[in-house]
């Protein structure tokens, strides 16, 4: 075996995300009904040496490269790799000829592309709706597809096999790395088409909403709208302020300077987190990969600004770091039909620092509210962009320094399950808001993972950053 697909997402589900059924499909193309604890392909892959990174840009309809490396992961530029020109990528592995096999959601069918980027083979599955190929089994030869049951879409019924249905591999031996499930969305267009940064700036509780200009300039809106709130973006704040950006960007805007910059939205309704999404950082905890997202909330008053103080609570000994992807709500968001719909009810993205304390979030009984809600404990900005502002929003790297040591070097890649997958699962429980901060999960390098365990003190310097989402820089102050 010459290779393997590792992929963005974890797990062992019977059905595919919609409720699919499972195929296998042969060298002459006919379907075998599965029922097995199968991996799905999706999002990324590489050579077994290691070294490459392929990812999936759906919405662009692109194959991308970046070099990769085990210790740190992708590293370097993207490269375009391949143009999709027949429906949309949605899925892919790599195979022992180190070929990529990459699936195309709404075709009906996997391309195979040499690693010249050369189409050189196709399989047609059975239903229009087609996403995650993968190579099941030790040997790495059985190609595998989801495909809705009956030819409908991915978010059709669930159907369970006819008795006497044979199921395939239900004694096959695990594969190593451990197998996954992919969570890409189809691709859809984004709604509004307002490339925007939203900032707040000034003192805490007199923040002026502004939208930056550049690196280090804005425009003030204090005049246009009160502030970045539930109200603001329930109104359809994003397409009303887009002209005024617009217009007055020529100016040039004003200079932030030694400005306080504050979180960029007013404090939200609620703040609904996500554990363990990462599949390396479940790993580093000890703890299993979940089914599905595990869901807790976090006091919205923990909500300060990207450069603010973090204050230790009273009897922690355990306070933690989490750098994190944040979900801004943009309308009121409830019963989604479909993880593709998610995307009509997102104003954008924003870095968050999940900070923590393991003690009172493991060792006290409970729910981990108690553990995730001291006063200071959500750092997030400095400015909410806008969806169109970001390529790839499952491709970003992210990164935290604790007293300038690199602790955590991590990818959305990574994520079991993808911001997308993630709002329209929790719409199922629980009512969206407008404004509303969705904390969707860490990667590896936090504090409880280390051996010897590492824990914030006071005078510790925090400093994150994502990809085009900005950097934040926090000081840990002892108890009040």
């Amino acid at each position: 075996m010459s290779s393997y697909a590792e992929v963005s997402s974890r797990g062992t589900p019977r059905r595919g995300p919609g409720g699919e059924l499972l195929l296998q499909i042969d060298a002459e193309g006919a379907a075998t009904l599965l029922d097995d604890d199968l991996g799905l392909s999706n999002g990324r892959a590489w050579p077994w040496d290691g070294r490459t990174l392929y990812s999936i840009d759906t919405l662009a309809r692109r194959i991308h490269t970046r070099d990769y490396d085990p210790a740190i992961g992708a590293t370097g530029e993207r490269r375009v790799f391949f143009e999709v020109t027949e429906g949309h990528p949605d899925g892919m592995t790599i195979d022992s000829d180190d070929h990529l096999w990459v699936a195309l959601w709404g075709e009906g069918r996997a391309i195979r592309i040499s690693p010249g980027g050369d189409v050189v083979g196709r399989v047609d599955g059975p239903a229009p709706h087609t996403s995650c190929p993968v190579f099941a089994g030790p040997d790495l030869d059985t190609l595998v597809i989801t495909t809705a049951a009956d030819g409908m879409s991915p978010r059709g019924p669930r159907r369970e096999p006819a008795p006497g249905t044979p199921v395939h591999g239900a004694d096959r031996a695990p594969r190593h790395p451990p197998e996954s499930v992919g969570r890409n969305s189809a691709a859809r267009t984004i709604p509004g088409g307002n490339r925007m940064k939203l900032l707040r700036i000034g003192a805490p509780g007199a923040e002026k909403p502004a939208v930056l200009i550049g690196d280090d300039r804005y425009i003030d809106l204090s005049d246009v709208v009160s502030d970045f709130d539930e109200a603001f973006f329930g109104a359809g704040g994003l397409d009303r302020i887009a002209p005024v950006v617009a217009e007055r960007a020529a100016t040039g805007g004003q200079p932030i300077g030694d400005q306080r910059i504050g979180a960029p939205i007013a404090r939200p309704h609620q703040i609904i987190c996500v554990g363990l999404n990462y599949s390396d950082h479940a790993a580093e905890t000890g703890q299993a990969v979940p089914s599905e997202p595990i869901l807790f909330t976090k006091s919205p008053n923990t909500l300060v600004g990207p450069n603010d103080d973090v204050r230790i609570p009273r009897g922690a000994t355990k306070p933690d770091w989490e750098v994190e992807l944040g979900i801004v709500i943009g309308t009121r968001t409830s019963y989604l039909d479909s993880v593709e719909d998610a995307r009509d009810h997102i104003a954008g993205w924003v870095l968050v620092n999940d900070v923590s304390e393991r003690a009172f979030q493991m060792e006290r009984g409970g729910q981990w509210l108690k553990g995730k809600s001291a006063e200071t404990f959500n750092p997030a900005g400095p400015w909410l962009v806008t969806q169109d502002e970001v390529e790839s929003v499952t491709d970003l790297g992210m990164w935290l320094d604790v007293n300038d040591v690199r602790r955590q070097t991590g990818s959305t890649s990574t994520m079991i399950f993808d911001p997308y997958f993630i709002v329209h699962y929790i719409s199922q429980f629980v009512v969206l808001e407008p404004g509303d901060l969705i904390n969707t999960g860490t990667p590896p390098g936090v504090g409880m993972g280390f051996t010897p365990q590492i824990w914030l003190q006071a005078g510790d310097v925090m400093t994150l950053g994502i990809d085009g989402l900005g950097t934040q820089r926090q000081t840990a102050l002892a108890p009040r």
